[in-house]
């Protein structure tokens, strides 16, 4: 390689690496210059989220409750033989009418009979024997202990002969009220072990409707509370009367059962077993509502968001209870005067910093 060339490689050498050098200078101040404009745009102010809340109050509420029920037999009776022996005169069907008193059935032991022919035959012999002694006694032929025994047997006899003839006395059925036949379990001419169930039999005139409540709503029902019975049939809507509250609250669910009677006059219009509902007016009560859409659910239950003094968000559990309208009635977790967010949850979560644009008192 000669001078000229060696000299024309160092110039063009010296030319890269000055544009080289140049290029990073200028990358460097663009940096800066980013740099800075994205510092100031941090520091401009950040929007805080607007929320609308309202202002519930405890105000009196006139609660109403909707419950679903079942129409059965206000008295249901299963009829049974107390005594062994063959089933006579049996000749009832599933769906009689049948009078208080009416003879159902009559149960038949010839053993019985025997045994009572046995006895009453006996209890003679027992008068017999105590009227010989009797006379005898007159003459001092016999003594008073003598006497004593053969008066103690006649009165054994007499008790057995009576044993027996109540034994077969209960052998004849009759029916323990008005009512109709709903159960035949049995025919005539079987032969029965005691206490065999023979039919069951239903009070046709009273009818009741048993239906389960939430624990938390049993509080305000009281016995004598009118209810509306609305039927999925239409027609008339009887009135029934809260009887009986039942004082056991079943597991998981948290429901007790309640029964509300029927007037005798509505029971020609209803069927056992037929669904209702029941249409409740509960007293007036200071109760907190608010509107159904504050309301959010999570894994633990119900709660709201709540803006506290410092305008930030607060997460806070509550129980409700009865629906009023478009909104819910709180049982638990508000107190009154709280501002409960009611628009803009899509960007707040607890401890959120917020502006409130509207309150609306309750």
């Amino acid at each position: 390689m000669n001078i000229k060339t060696t000299r024309k490689c160092l110039r063009l050498f010296s030319l890269y690496l000055s544009f080289t050098l140049i290029s990073i200078l200028l990358t460097g101040c663009s940096s800066d210059q980013d740099g800075q404009k994205n510092n100031k745009a941090s520091q401009k102010p950040r929007l805080e989220t607007q929320v609308e809340v309202v202002i519930p109050q405890k105000h009196p509420i006139l609660q109403s409750m909707m419950i679903s029920g079942r129409i059965d037999n206000r008295r249901r009776v299963e009829i049974r033989n107390p005594v062994a022996g063959q089933l006579t005169s049996f000749n009832l069907a599933e769906g009689d009418a049948i009078a208080a008193n009416h003879i159902i059935a009559v149960v038949k032991n010839p053993v019985t009979h025997s045994r009572l022919n046995k006895a009453k035959y006996q209890l003679r012999q027992a008068k017999n024997n105590l009227s010989r002694l009797e006379s005898l006694s007159k003459s001092q032929a016999v003594s008073e202990e003598q006497l004593t025994t053969a008066q103690t047997e006649m009165d054994v006899a007499r008790a057995t002969v009576n044993e027996i003839e109540v034994e077969i006395t209960q052998g004849t059925i009759k029916a323990p009220f008005d009512g109709i036949v709903a159960q035949k379990a049995v025919e005539n001419g079987t032969y029965l072990s005691p206490y065999t169930v023979i039919a069951t039999i239903v009070d046709a005139n009273n009818f009741a409707v048993t239906a389960s409540v939430p624990s938390y709503q049993i509080k305000p029902l009281k016995q004598g509370l009118s209810a509306k019975v609305i039927s999925a049939g239409g027609g008339e809507t009887p009135v029934a009367t809260l009887d009986r509250i039942f004082p056991t609250i079943t597991g998981n669910d948290n429901m007790a059962t309640v029964e509300f009677l029927l007037p005798k006059k509505e029971s020609n219009s209803l069927t056992s077993g037929e669904r209702v509902y029941l249409e409740l007016e509960l007293p007036k009560v200071e109760a907190i509502t608010i509107p159904l859409r504050c309301v959010r659910a999570d894994e633990s239950g119900s709660y709201l968001f709540i803006v506290n003094s410092q305008n930030t968000i607060e997460y806070r559990q509550i129980k409700t209870g009865t629906l009023i309208d478009d909104g819910i009635v709180v049982t638990q977790g508000l107190v009154g005067g709280e501002a409960v967010v009611v628009t803009g949850f899509s960007m707040i979560k607890a401890g959120s910093k917020v502006v409130i644009s509207s309150s609306k008192p309750l």
